[in-house]
């Protein structure tokens, strides 16, 4: 029995040495290819190796030049940090590969400091690259693929290529839906940047569907009183206001208003901003007695609660000395926008963009008091820090040299004006293209300046191809287009072609009408105008009608005390004295006089003309003909800043 016990204990341990040895076999047989074939690779692998350590002790070092490359971007070193950004990424491509995720990253960074030093070329064709490799090797949904295509988008969107923009927009909508459904708040945001895109092409009702379905979804799962609501119901009401639809627009304003006050407060910002929108939408609407108590209150608020050297409270400075300019209070103007810029100068410096910003608007507003020297000079200093710091291309610097070519045009320096004008037109025709609006406001002032050297075949030719494309673009009740109808209008009153000047205004007085009121400023300067064509044609009793109809309009809209209304008077009652004795045809022979000859007499004969013509109770028409001959709007009026969301 011991034998067998013990013969059977020595088979026992035998056969767990044996099934050890089997179980021992198998573990060698699946693992020992790779040892073998890394000891039959031998010293190359023992290279890569030393060389893997190598690059892992010389990307730590770049590790701080990557940290220094983010500490110089933070404070604005976009140069140096794009010098660090490039000395990283020669390593990272060198033991990485070039289409690393590491690598990207570091490309992606390279972009965003180019973009901020204004080399948009540059940062563009980066994106773009960075963009097209990480969609084919990480894919479309991929975290990075969709940040990159965004950025792409927006850049696109600052090139104003809308419809390349809207495009990759698209795109990352759909990722992000696969990705995250429909509902979430990336995919939601997306939707806001396309229905921008689309309001840039003024696609408004494909914008406006965007908007309120954001709206809607954003009601629905965050609540109504939520700040993202709120910031979309902001958006379609700007929206609104372009397509003007003041009434419902302002409605929006007034909602999210109360809305921010219940639930922020009355002097919080956000609160704040609502109401300065509102008194924009007011001003753009002509409300001029509405929209400065608006901008009066968010100004004592923000002064209060920010300060007097705020960047919000300055700009609802801006916004006050806009009502102002509305309301031909251009000295009151003068000095709010004086004050604003001596702060920002100070606070900001000179070459800040708000502070450049500023000094456009002053320059404006010296337009409109006649001191076109003056206006110059601002004109050409912000011109030449902007030729400096963003470069002779830019939209800012050609805006800029377009407002010195308007104000050399005012001095009759009309050789060096269209010098100027040719020039910002040959840029733009060649970076934005022959139809964009830029383009387009361009080759109309340049019209202006062919009509202040009476070469009047070149101007309308000019004015009219101009007309053609803005009607086809914008539609022939866009605000813009008709301005150029009314140039056109004023160059066949110059030519006494009064006929075909009376068919251009009462079409551009009925279109007007329709979409701005006839309260309107616009309204009333293409009323007027009409009227002064009528009386040359020797039909007083029409345009002592539109007078009468003007004077109303400005008692109701302006007040009995205000400039226009006096003139308005002044003009009515002269013109209906003139008739009641008899003299309604010598308006009109006097004012064909002064038409046809004041361009040619010395400035003080011709204003012996116009006090002959006052004296004879016909220097209405003279006035009329003086101030259409002589004077257009600055390049921009004075606006209230706009906050866009």
């Amino acid at each position: 029995m011991s034998d067998i016990c013990g013969n059977s204990g020595s088979h026992s341990s035998r056969f767990v040495l044996f099934r050890a040895a089997i179980l021992f076999g198998l573990f060698f047989a699946l693992h020992a290819a790779p040892f073998v074939a890394r000891a039959a690779e031998g010293p190359r692998d023992l290279s890569a190796a030393k060389t893997n350590a190598a690059s892992k002790v010389e990307l730590a070092a770049l590790q701080k030049r990557h940290k220094q490359a983010m500490r110089c971007y933070s404070k604005g070193r976009y140069a140096q940090a794009e010098a660090e950004w490039r000395a990283y990424l020669g390593a990272s491509e060198r033991i990485y590969g070039p289409e690393d995720r590491g690598t990207l990253t570091c490309r992606y960074n390279i972009a965003l400091a180019l973009k901020k030093q204004d080399k948009r070329a540059e940062a563009g064709k980066e994106f773009q690259n960075v963009l097209a490799i990480r969609a084919r090797v990480l894919g479309p949904d991929d975290d990075d693929t969709i940040e990159s295509r965004i950025h792409w988008a927006k850049e696109l969107r600052g090139q104003r290529k809308y419809v390349e923009a809207e495009k990759e927009y698209r795109e990352v909508i759909a990722a992000h839906t696969r990705v995250a459904g429909p509902e979430d708040e990336d995919t939601l945001s997306t939707h806001i940047s396309l229905a921008y895109v689309l309001k840039s092409q003024r696609k408004y009702d494909e914008a406006g569907k965007e908007f309120r379905e954001v709206i809607a979804v954003r009601t629905r799962v965050l609540g109504p009183d939520d700040e993202n609501t709120l910031e979309a119901r902001i958006s379609l009401a700007y929206l609104l206001e372009a397509q003007r639809k003041y009434a419902d627009a302002g409605k929006e304003f007034r909602e999210v208003i109360a809305i921010r006050t219940r639930v922020l407060g009355p002097d919080h910002e956000d609160t704040l901003a609502a109401r300065f929108s509102l008194a924009g939408s007011l001003y753009y609407q002509a409300k001029y007695a509405d929209a400065g108590p608006e901008y009066r209150a968010v100004l004592a608020i923000r002064q209060r609660v920010l300060g007097p050297e705020h960047h919000d409270t300055l700009e609802s400075r801006v916004g006050v000395a806009a009502v102002l300019n509305a309301l031909n209070k251009h000295d009151e103007a003068e000095t709010e926008l004086r004050a604003v810029l001596a702060i920002r100068e100070r606070v900001w410096g000179l070459q800040d963009e708000d502070t450049l910003d500023t000094r456009m608007r002053l320059a404006s507003t010296l337009c409109w008091r006649d001191k076109y020297a003056d206006a110059g000079a601002e004109y050409r200093a912000v011109m030449v820090i902007r030729q400096r710091v963003l470069g002779p291309e830019n939209d800012d610097t050609l805006e800029a040299r377009s407002g010195l070519a308007w104000t050399l045009q005012h001095q009759f320096k009309f050789a060096e004006a269209e010098t100027e004008y040719r020039a910002v037109l040959a840029v733009r025709q060649r970076t934005l293209g022959p139809e964009h609006e830029d383009t387009l406001s361009t080759r109309n002032a340049l019209g202006d300046v062919f009509l202040g050297q009476g070469r009047f075949a070149e101007a309308e030719k000019e004015y009219r191809a101009v007309l053609a494309v803005r009607e086809r673009v914008l539609g022939a009740e866009n605000t813009r287009t008709l301005s150029t109808r009314n140039d056109l209008a004023a160059l066949l009153f110059r030519q006494r072609r009064h006929a075909e000047a009376e068919v251009q205004l009462r079409a551009i007085l009925a279109a007007r009408e329709h979409v701005l009121g006839p309260t309107h400023r616009d309204s009333l300067d293409t009323r007027e105008f009409l009227a002064g064509c009528l009386v040359l044609q020797n039909r007083t009793p029409e345009s002592l009608e539109l007078y009468r109809k003007s004077l109303e309009d400005c008692r109701k809209s302006l007040g009995e005390d205000h400039p226009r209304t006096k003139k308005m008077k002044w003009l009515y009652e002269n013109l209906l004295m003139a008739q009641e004795r008899g003299l309604g045809w010598l308006a009109g022979a006097s004012g064909n006089f002064f038409l046809r000859y004041s361009p040619k007499l010395p400035l003080i004969i011709a204003g012996v003309a116009i006090a002959f013509s006052v004296f004879m109770v016909a220097g209405v028409v003279g006035l009329i003909v003086w101030a259409y001959r002589r004077k257009k709007r600055p390049p921009e009026m004075p606006k209230p800043p706009v906050i866009q969301t």
